[in-house]
């Protein structure tokens, strides 16, 4: 070898830059058309993601974002219809955040044609073998983004100007 690093296929690269531009793009206009901005999405998505309860402290940590602007972007929410708090039967110091079955149906009356169009063509183009190569690619990329993503975050903010 010659010491300089492989590359990750042709065009890899800037084929993943071009998809990841255009999904921040499509979410953007999805943003838009839910009348909230993008931050606001990630937190609807990422609550409509799992069955497990979301405290807002993981969702802090899962945003990249304060506690404090996680209390200030659920009060947002909250009001705007979005999403409710409820305390825990369990333990009643604790909170957990829901979607409403209003934002979820929202959201899913704009993108569930997107994704079932989506799927309807890459079933047509790929084989289930392929898809299986494809869906390994993207969760690898992702557990790869988010071992980088914990190192960036470790690292000291410069000083502010």
């Amino acid at each position: 070898m010659d010491g300089t690093a492989p590359q990750s296929g042709p065009g890899l690269r800037d084929t993943e830059q071009e998809y990841r531009a255009t999904a921040d793009a499509t979410d953007r206009e999805v943003a838009r058309l839910m009348g909230m901005n993008e931050t606001d999405l990630r937190c609807l998505d990422f609550l409509r993601s799992t069955d497990d309860e979301v405290s807002p402290g993981l969702l802090a940590a899962r945003l990249g974002r304060t506690p404090g602007s996680v209390s200030a972007l659920l009060d947002r929410l909250e009001r705007g219809g979005v999403l409710v708090r409820r305390v825990r039967r369990d333990d009643r110091r604790r909170v957990v955040v829901h979607p409403t079955a209003e934002a979820s149906a929202r959201a899913d009356g704009l993108t569930a044609p997107f994704r079932d169009d989506l799927d309807t063509q890459l079933a047509r183009r790929y084989s289930p073998e392929q898809l299986a190569v494809i869906a390994d690619f993207l969760v690898f990329s992702t557990d790869v983004r988010r071992g980088q993503l914990k190192q960036l975050r470790d690292l000291p903010s410069p000083p502010r100007r």
